[in-house]
């Protein structure tokens, strides 16, 4: 049994090394082929980071270009402002499609690197959670490792590329089989880093409630003494961020300075931000966002991929019903705080709010996989074999628009 046991983790470990290396080789032609500042927003994301990298200092949102998105937290652009300390030129901006420039490259290099780092961390989490199998697990780290969506940011300038791998840190930390208060204690840091990352990070905040007080099963003066080490640790970077947003802009939130009002709670606006939240969390790419499917295709592939994995849950029994309340509860939280985040927007604003649901994707691949498995016993890997080759699919499909700009 142990030598079987022994050869099955090799096993896994092989295909996992395939998973990681065709991840980062997808994303590596992403970051070649994508015409410079063609990915969303990206001038405006390197912009900052060039601007700290040049001038040491954060720079003031404006709602005018290139500044408008300097109201984002700043961890990820103090982290790409280091490569681009070795650049002293500055880069032009020039809307003409054209081959990306090396600083550009080097930067866009650094999203690879998270993504892979984010897509190992994720494996390491979903081979803690209950009644999850392995093959499960790496099937929830194929889907992260193929969706466009995740594909896109893992190979562009975008602070979305690294608010994924501080929330993967935190829930591997509190699923941590013999956890205690340190444990708790640094993935609340993390959970903050995530925050100093982006807004969206907020949404680890109710699963990691849920989770700490599962897993303090002495009693709820545990519980609490634990939920505290997490505030505390959470509050050291968030700190961070509520200050500069005090002391730039006035403002503890400080979502889009300068911008007059939010999209109003319309029914109109409700489901145009439902729709927008769909359709850019399976593919959201290019310039614009102009790279997109058709509406008849997301209705023939993400719309079924979505409702298998939805169905699929009725047929769950045993320990994986243990997986229910954290998923369930994730997913609730990160559409809730996207949509909010969304109305903070003026109206008419376009954007990709799928990336907002990011800080929570490998709950979200869990979900998914677990239910697209529970749909044909007979032939269990067919659906997500099938799901898996459609993300492909769709992945190839953009890098294929966007190498045709150039």
């Amino acid at each position: 049994m142990a030598v079987t046991d022994a050869a099955e983790k090799r096993r896994y470990r092989g295909i996992l090394l395939v998973i990681l290396v065709v991840a980062g080789l997808i994303r590596l032609a992403f970051v070649l082929q994508t015409p410079a500042w063609h990915a969303p927003d990206e001038y405006a994301h390197f912009w900052i980071a060039e601007q700290i990298a040049r001038e040491g200092i954060l720079p003031t949102s404006t709602p005018t270009f290139p500044a408008y998105e300097s109201f984002q937290p700043p961890l990820y652009y103090w982290l790409a402002a280091l490569p681009l300390k070795l650049f002293p030129e500055t880069v032009v901006f020039d809307q003409t499609p054209q081959a990306p420039p090396g600083p550009l490259i080097i930067v866009r290099l650094l999203s690879v690197l998270l993504a892979v780092m984010t897509i190992w961390i994720a494996y390491r989490f979903f081979r803690l959670m209950p009644g999850l199998r392995p093959v499960e697990a790496l099937w929830g780290v194929g889907f992260m490792s193929l969706l466009p969506s995740f594909v896109g940011t893992g190979s562009t300038v975008t602070n979305d590329a690294l608010v994924v791998l501080p929330s993967a840190i935190c829930l591997w930390l509190l699923w941590q089989p013999r956890a205690n208060s340190r444990t708790v204690f640094w993935a609340g840091v993390w959970a903050g880093l995530a925050v100093l990352t982006k807004l969206t990070g907020l949404a680890l905040l109710p699963l990691a409630v849920l989770r700490i007080w599962q897993m303090s099963d002495r009693g709820w003066r545990v519980a609490v003494r634990r939920l505290f080490l997490f505030a505390t640790g959470w509050a050291g970077p968030v700190s961070i961020l509520v200050v500069r947003n005090v002391v730039m802009y006035d403002d503890w939130l400080a979502i889009m300075p300068g911008v007059p009002g939010g999209s109003g709670l319309t029914a109109a606006n409700i489901l145009r931000a439902i729709r927008n939240l769909t359709w850019s969390f399976w593919l959201a790419l290019g310039h614009g966002y102009k790279v997109q499917l058709t509406p008849v295709v997301y209705l023939l592939t993400a719309l079924p991929m979505m409702l298998v994995g939805l169905l699929g849950w009725f047929r769950v029994t045993g320990r994986r019903r243990l997986l229910v309340a954290p998923i369930g509860l994730a997913v609730g939280a990160a559409i809730a705080g996207s949509l909010t985040y969304t109305f903070s927007y003026p109206p008419g604003t376009m954007t990709s709010w799928g990336k907002n649901l990011f800080p929570v994707l490998p709950m979200i691949a869990v979900g998914l996989v677990v239910g697209w498995h529970s749909v044909w016993r007979r032939y269990p890997s067919a659906v997500p074999a099938a799901s898996l080759a459609t993300v492909l699919a769709g992945s190839l499909w953009g890098l294929w628009q966007l190498s045709q700009l150039v």
